[in-house]
């Protein structure tokens, strides 16, 4: 009922603005999909924002009682991942509907550390550092009593969520800092002119009709890259507090060189090994046919979608044409305890096609991507 509420609320405040209906792709923080999980998170008006933050206050009143100053700004068209600023402090956190947290902070507190000596009970302070609860880091407390046996500080959260048992090293000055909307956006702004994100279609199945900016990192130190025997396997990931997958990755396959350098001139994916691992402990190794059904075959300049390739026939127009560009897919990897580890793996490639095999089959390597969340959120 919120939602159907939210909804009709949305769309009579929205389309104004841009003077037509909102597209499904049209979000400016972009988006990414895994499965039916598809994102693209849409920049609310002032006047948007207001009717949609009424509906929440109205229909979720004990939530938005803890939660007074805190003011929706950005979400996607399914309301899976709402963006809430706290307007005291321009702090940003993302809405989890059914994660463990009611918010995740999606920008870090960069208020000081507390000098030694400081921490007293009834100080105001700010979370830092967890490694093992990220979405408390910027939350604000009040401290507590001090245990001296475990070294940990009782911290109650000003929102009312909560009381933690937290060492000196994870608290914070408040100093009354009010810069993390800017900085989010700030942050949001070096991704796109250092083409982290950029725009291409974020539904590979769809094409060009689904193009908006993707979140999958297309380049920096977030992006994995090995080239084995001309294939070029490149990944990324990206976390998801909305979704119970966690991390939701893209990996892309294109051939490079010329087929005299090369050996082949296609090769068609077989079966792939993809190692999770949790920080610490030893990788879970998964082995399969193909990705997600899938069984492409590159070619120069692009990949063969048919029948041998796309047997369940996920893309539409097949034919024994190229189709132009690299062959990408996207999947999620599963939760973590830790909240930290990697992903790497290897792929079986068979040169020629499966049915037609040119050579012996080879290994082109997925090199390890880290699974981890980051500081910004988007």
């Amino acid at each position: 009922t919120m939602f159907l509420s939210i909804r009709r609320q949305l769309s009579e405040v929205v389309e104004d603005g841009l003077g037509r209906e909102v597209g499904r792709f049209d979000g400016v923080f972009g988006g990414y999909q895994v499965y039916n999980h598809v994102i693209c998170t849409m920049f609310l008006s002032i006047r948007a924002a207001v009717a949609v933050t009424n509906v929440f206050r109205e229909q979720m009143h004990d939530l938005m009682g803890e939660h007074p100053t805190k003011v929706i700004f950005a979400m996607d068209q399914r309301f899976q991942k709402i963006f809430f600023v706290d307007v005291r402090d321009g702090m940003v956190f993302i809405w989890n509907r059914g994660g463990r947290a009611t918010f995740t902070a999606a920008v870090p507190f960069q208020g000081p550390a507390l000098p030694e000596g400081a921490a007293r009970e009834g100080l105001a302070v700010r979370l830092g550092s967890l490694k093992s609860r990220p979405d408390l880091n910027g939350r604000a407390g009040t401290l507590g009593a001090y245990d001296a046996s475990r070294d940990r500080w009782e911290v109650k959260l000003a929102d009312g969520s909560g009381t933690h048992l937290l060492r000196p090293a994870n608290l914070l000055q408040d100093d009354g800092r009010a810069d993390a909307l800017l900085r989010w956006f700030d942050e949001f702004s070096r991704r796109l002119r250092d083409g982290v994100y950029v725009r291409r279609p974020i539904l590979p199945e769809m094409g060009e009709s689904s193009v908006g900016l993707v979140l999958f990192p297309a380049s920096g130190e977030e992006l994995s890259r090995c080239v084995t025997r001309g294939v070029e396997v490149t990944a990324s990931c990206v976390y998801m507090p909305e979704h119970s997958g966690m991390w939701g990755y893209s990996i892309a396959f294109r051939l490079l060189g010329t087929a005299e350098e090369r050996g082949f001139e296609t090769c068609q994916l077989k079966t792939r090994r993809w190692e999770i691992a949790e920080d610490g402990e030893a990788p879970s190794v998964v082995n399969g046919e193909g990705v997600i059904g899938l069984f492409p075959i590159l070619a120069d300049g692009g990949w063969i979608c048919n029948r041998e390739s796309d047997p369940q026939l996920q893309y539409s127009g097949h034919s024994d044409s190229v189709r132009l560009g690299e062959f990408r897919y996207q999947s999620s990897s599963g939760a973590l305890r830790a909240m930290s580890g990697s992903f790497g793996g290897a792929l079986t490639f068979i040169p020629g096609t499966i049915k037609k095999p040119t050579g012996p089959p080879f290994e082109a390597r997925l090199d390890a991507f880290r699974l981890y969340v980051p500081d910004y959120l988007y």
